[in-house]
This record gives structure tokens, sequence and C-alpha cells, in this order.
């Protein structure tokens, strides 16, 4: 998935929904995000070991 800007369209948001999905359900972990106003976005994803 590429960077997601201020025009981003449904479907980039309905990609970056499904990648929480993803992280959440299917693998037991986490997606955090932190923004400042603009300075962009940071994505961080989180995943068991196990």
């Amino acid at each position: 998935m590429g960077a997601i800007h201020a025009s981003a369209t449904t479907e980039d948001l309905m990609r970056l929904a499904d990648a929480i999905a993803v992280a959440n359900e299917a693998h037991h972990g986490t997606l955090l995000a932190e923004s400042q106003p603009g300075q962009g976005a940071t994505f961080i994803v989180e995943l068991p070991a196990s």
C-alpha cells in the first residue's frame, strides 16, 4: 500500500481498513497511527512473534 495523502479516495481508505482488520483479526496484532497536522502520519504494525 502506498502513501495516503490528504486527497485519499474512498478506495484508499477501504484498503487501510482492510489492513487494520487483517492485523487485528487474522494475526492478533495492532495497527497504530500517529499524526501531527501538516507533518503527515506514521503507521506502526505490531504482530506477535508466534
